[in-house]
């Protein structure tokens, strides 16, 4: 499991990665000074601020065990250097570890959870002040708000739009479940396919319940059929029926999920 504590708007999945590959780059000669030197040059920063940004991101990488500090007090890389060889690695390896083997309780899991749950109402918000203020979780303020729409953004939850965050999770289920390897079958009854969904994407359980698929996931899922990803089936005689989110102009019941390959 990943972000275990609270996250700071500085605290970027670009700058986590572009540090990550700093440190790797001189892993175990230099120690948390001189990394943050080469960030934020001492002579380009304020004096008060002098580092603030990047102590902020060593302190979240020490915090999450992807670095760690050897005898001499340098910091050295504590993940395999092939999950930060590029961005598309290091996503991949988030992606994958960041709601896995849950043993703690996590504020970006059940934000992450309770806004994938949220009904249509919730989708019409102006400002991530709003977001903060519709959630039940009283930790939440906006500094955790502007810092959790980064990460859910680079997980594949929505895109970043002005001052709004788009919730559709479609990518975030096509990297787990449509182009997970070890899936390889064409063609999945709905219930095996929503267990698939709950095995790689705990974040979903929330919106799966009595044979029904909450709002977010069936955004996911329409536009995954709509890119060619998959085919929503309803096979006539299938006692396997789930309902998708309500909508007046498209079908609401599938009974398997066929995989597209080689798109």
């Amino acid at each position: 499991m990943l972000i275990k504590g609270r996250i700071r708007k500085e605290v970027t999945p670009k700058r986590v990665f572009s540090v990550l590959k700093l440190i790797n780059m001189y892993n175990g000669k230099l120690k948390e000074e001189e990394i943050c030197d080469l960030v934020q040059p001492s002579r380009l920063c304020d004096k008060e601020e002098k580092y603030e940004d990047s102590k902020k991101v060593i302190k979240f990488l020490k915090d999450e065990k992807f670095i760690n500090e050897n005898i001499d007090k340098k910091l050295e890389l504590n993940i395999n250097s092939e999950d930060i060889k590029d961005i598309r690695s290091f996503k991949e390896y988030f992606s994958k570890n960041v709601f896995n083997n849950m043993k703690e309780d996590s504020l970006f899991f059940e934000v992450t959870s309770e806004i994938l749950s949220k009904d249509l109402d919730f989708y019409e918000f102006s400002s991530f002040d709003e977001i903060g203020r519709r959630l039940e979780n009283k930790e939440v303020d906006k500094e955790f708000i502007l810092a959790w729409r980064f990460w859910a953004e680079f997980l594949g939850f929505g895109n970043i739009l002005n001052n709004q965050f788009l919730i559709n999770p479609y990518v975030r289920i096509l990297d787990r479940v449509i182009n997970n390897l070890e899936y390889e079958e064409k063609k999945y009854p709905i219930s095996r396919f929503i267990m698939m969904v709950k095995q790689e994407c705990p974040e979903f359980r929330k919106i799966i319940e009595n044979n029904s698929i909450g709002l977010s996931l069936t955004l996911a899922l329409r536009t995954l059929e709509g890119l060619g990803k998959i085919k929503m089936l309803n096979v006539r005689d299938s006692t396997d029926i789930w309902k998708l989110y309500y909508s007046t102009i498209e079908k609401t019941e599938i009974t398997d999920i066929e995989i597209v390959r080689g798109i």
